[in-house]
């Protein structure tokens, strides 16, 4: 057989099976599914209809007239069904509505007070917030104050602090005196700027190992990063260690794990000592110096130049520019509660720089003759933030609506791999100024460092100027 006949051979097969079940399916149910419809014609569909809105209508109206004229309205509890006489239960129910008519008394109605709520949700126990109670964001806005807002930052200890410690240094044989001459330092807000910072605790540890002597029992390598660890605690405790100072820190454990098992304790003590030294020379130093280098490449004859804090990269900014011989003129904003600016305007007084002096307040008004906004940064995260000193956001807005180019000068080393957007979640405190002390305002809090997440124009390095958005790949290519 061909392909054609065996397909209309197929068809027949089926169309023979179908037939079938139709015909057993219609002596199974000689009705089919439903009852067949009457065939009305159109006047006897036409006076159908009309009958099923007149009997409507009457029961519409036997229900409105049962409405208004009740069987029994002295008594409106017997029109309710209790149950028949037969029924005990039902005996026993209308025993209880004629005996006490009180338990069918309605609840009391619901009265407004005079500020329109209810006394039903006065009864109601207020609902917990889904919040904790330190989150400050919780209170109501009438008790938010600066207080609240950074509650959850570790006020700064004071010294002495050879018993606030922890563990306390007489008692720890692994916490060096030249840990808690650090610690006291910091905790005084003596040792300020990143820079600063970092290179007074590499020297601290430079006199920590210097001293070290490992244990015969012991592996020098995994005992010393533990005493490192453990001073590295105690600065920590005495003030919040800034991320340059951790990035320092994660470069010299990682450098005393590849200390080897076979090596003598003096060789490997004047490398690391050699190691930090390195560091100190290339990494802080000499990556500023470039920095200094590579900005004043952008300083002409003639700008204005406003700048905000001390930062050690714009201070060799300005003297190199100088040395090039180039004229300018430099505005120095400062603000509390360090007022660094002071510091800034004596070095520019010895370079010989003409340099004016201003307020914060003051910013908006000098704005406008400024030709290029400069000042330094503590630290650049990988999403292009900028952590800086307390308001440089605000000067770096200012210079935004005056359309004013922002520079940022930052070495790479304070490159971070964190994200931050806002400076309550992560900050540090600053102690009360002494003038503020005696104040009668008891809500003053200092803060450190702001973040500035837009309108900065480029990123000063030892590398070039970069965008802010370059963070991510600097930190991939020094991996």
């Amino acid at each position: 057989m061909s392909t054609e006949e065996e397909k209309e051979a197929e068809k027949a097969r089926k169309k023979a099976e179908k037939a079938k079940r139709a015909a057993e399916f219609a002596a199974k149910n000689p009705n089919g599914f439903t009852k067949p419809k009457e065939k009305l014609s159109k006047a006897e569909r036409r006076a159908k209809q009309e009958a099923q809105r007149a009997a409507k209508a009457n029961e519409a109206d036997k229900s409105k007239s049962s409405s208004k004229n009740p069987k029994n309205p002295k008594n409106p509890s017997s029109n309710v069904d209790i149950g028949s006489n037969n029924d005990p239960q039902a005996s026993a129910s209308r025993q209880v509505l004629s005996s006490s008519p009180q338990t069918l008394a309605l609840p009391p109605p619901i009265l407004n007070n005079s500020n329109g709520n209810s006394n039903r949700k006065q009864n109601t126990p207020p609902r917990k917030s889904s919040t904790s109670s330190n989150v400050p964001f919780s209170q109501p806005p009438s008790t938010l104050n600066a207080q609240s807002l950074f509650s959850h930052l570790s006020p700064p200890m004071k010294p002495p602090l050879t018993k606030t410690l922890s563990p306390p240094p007489q008692t720890s044989k692994s916490i060096h005196p030249s840990t808690v001459t650090l610690c006291n330092a910091y905790s005084r807000f003596s040792i300020t700027g990143s820079n600063s910072r970092c290179i007074a605790m590499l020297e601290c540890f430079k006199k920590i190992i210097g001293d070290y002597e490992p244990p015969k029992d012991k592996v020098m390598s995994m005992d010393l990063t533990r005493v490192l660890k453990e001073n590295f605690k105690v600065i920590t405790e005495s003030r919040v260690h800034s991320i340059s100072m951790g990035n320092a820190f994660t470069f010299l454990k990682n450098f005393v794990t590849k200390i080897k098992h076979n090596e003598e304790t003096s060789v490997s003590k004047d490398n690391l000592l050699l190691a930090i030294d390195q560091f100190i020379e290339k990494t802080v130093q000499f990556a500023s110096d470039v920095i200094a280098k590579e900005g004043s490449t952008k300083v002409k004859n003639g700008d204005v130049i406003l700048t905000y804090g001390c930062s050690t990269s714009v201070k060799k900014l300005f003297a190199k520019a100088l040395d090039q011989g180039k004229d300018f003129r430099v505005i120095v904003v400062d603000g509390r509660p360090e007022l660094e600016g002071k510091k800034m305007l004596g070095y520019l007084q010895e370079l010989g720089i003409h340099v004016t002096y201003v307020g914060y307040n003051s910013l908006s008004y000098v704005m406008k003759e400024v030709s290029l906004v400069l000042y330094g940064a503590a630290a650049l995260l990988s999403n292009g933030s900028v952590v800086c000193r307390v308001g440089a956001n605000g000067v770096t807005l200012v210079a935004g609506a005056y359309r004013k180019p922002v520079l940022v000068c930052c070495e790479t080393y304070k490159f971070s791999k964190k994200v931050q957007i806002d400076a309550i979640t992560h900050n540090e405190l600053t102690p009360k100024p002494d003038e503020f002390k005696s104040s009668p305002c008891s809500d003053w809090v200092g803060v450190k460092y702001d973040v500035v997440g837009e309108g900065v124009a480029g990123i000063v390095t030892e590398f070039g100027i970069v965008p802010t958005t370059s963070v991510a790949v600097i930190l991939r290519e020094m991996e």
